[in-house]
């Protein structure tokens, strides 16, 4: 009897486990950590779905992506408790069609008929007419979604169709004019001639820099690395918190100056790191460090239309600014802040302002903890570039 008993429990656990499991078509088991693939090597979807087609209609406009040309799209597989789902990991394809189609909306003034997304209020407004209409920067990752659900279903393969009137648009009058969102000034009084160099050769890389919606910029990589052939001398840096000469030394203050300009801008911070030590160019917790395969300055454009940076070294100052039009921020001003409760410990805040002057939001942005700096020690390779 306890025999059956203990078969009948195996049998049962094997029916759960197999239960649980996904299965390939080429009948390989989907680990429940889940695997990479693309659109179209996944072994989960129809394959007559890359024959469909994504079709955005606004009006008596209709704009269409072959979903085939999205087939290099990465995706993440996952098994979640016997349920295959899917997402796209990068979604930089979708979002080059989108930038596409948001240059031909720029040529289609809204009629009245119509209604936009404003930002501001967080309401669906009719569109005044004249207005040129652009796709939000949300609705790339909306449709990324909506695609990975529909590729992992059972449905049969079809077009999607959206149209683009239903809130997915916002608005801005071609008037309006591209005026300094943010800027920040750091004083370069004090540099070498290789320090100031270098921060000048950066800074040029940066300078007329267009971010697209939804794009993401790593300051590191657009400046290159930090080699003498690449226009980088030899100058002051951090460490292991330790002053020492290398080359590149000086371009932390061009990452930190962006950092300023950029979070008051109201542009998305991805990635951001204090130096090792204080640095004398801005408050403790307004810096950003940046090192080659270790620290980053990324940054991201989440409103709906392009943004440039500007960035240059006059006299003994570095000014680095963002450029935007002006209705993307309807009147809003942001203000980066710190405070220092002890020792070379400062807590970082931002400030919202609306069009009044009044502060309409407070929020956290982190901590930031320095060390005092050691003796100067003899040149070597370096760390941060401070």
């Amino acid at each position: 009897m306890k025999t059956k008993i203990r078969f009948g429990i195996l049998l049962l656990l094997c029916s759960l486990f197999f239960s649980m499991q996904v299965f390939a078509k080429d009948g390989s088991v989907i680990p429940p950590e889940g695997y990479a693939t693309t659109l179209n090597t996944n072994p989960l979807i129809d394959q007559n779905w890359l024959q469909k087609q994504i079709i955005l209609t606004k009006q008596d406009k209709t704009f269409c992506i072959r979903i085939a040309d999205l087939g290099a799209m990465p995706m993440l597989l996952a098994n979640q408790n016997g349920i295959a789902v899917g997402s796209f990991t990068d979604t930089s394809v979708l979002n080059a069609h989108v930038l596409t189609i948001n240059n031909q909306l720029a040529a289609i003034p809204a009629d009245g008929n119509e209604t936009i997304f404003d930002r501001i209020s967080g309401t669906y407004q009719p569109a005044q007419p004249g207005m040129i209409c652009q796709i939000r920067s949300e609705f790339t990752g909306l449709l990324a979604q909506t695609l990975a659900n529909q590729l992992m279903s059972d449905a049969a393969p079809s077009d999607i169709e959206i149209n683009l009137n239903d809130g997915y648009m916002v608005g801005f009058l071609p008037g309006q004019q591209q005026i300094i969102a943010g800027t920040c000034t750091t004083s370069l009084s004090g540099s070498s001639s290789n320090r100031i160099s270098n921060v000048t050769v950066a800074a040029s890389r940066l300078n007329g820099l267009v971010i697209q919606p939804g794009q993401s910029v790593s300051i590191s990589t657009t400046i290159l690395p930090r080699t003498a052939a690449n226009g980088y001398r030899m100058a002051g840096a951090y460490l292991n918190g330790e002053t020492v000469q290398a080359l590149g030394g000086g371009i932390c203050q061009l990452s930190s100056t962006t950092y300023n300009a950029a979070i008051t801008s109201g542009l998305t911070i991805l990635e951001r790191h204090p130096h090792s030590m204080p640095v004398h160019y801005l408050p403790l917790g307004l810096d950003a460090a940046i090192s080659e395969g270790s620290k980053d300055l990324v940054i991201r454009n989440d409103y709906d239309l392009p943004v440039t940076l500007q960035a240059g070294v006059s006299g003994k100052k570095l000014t680095v600014s963002v450029i935007l039009n002006e209705s993307l921020l309807n009147g809003q001003t942001y203000k980066l802040w710190s405070t220092v409760p002890r020792h070379n410990v400062a807590n970082t805040y931002l400030s919202t302002y609306n069009a009044a002057g009044v502060e309409t939001s407070q929020k956290f942005i982190g901590t930031s903890r320095y060390s005092d700096p050691k003796p100067k020690v003899q040149p070597q390779n370096s760390e941060e570039a401070e």
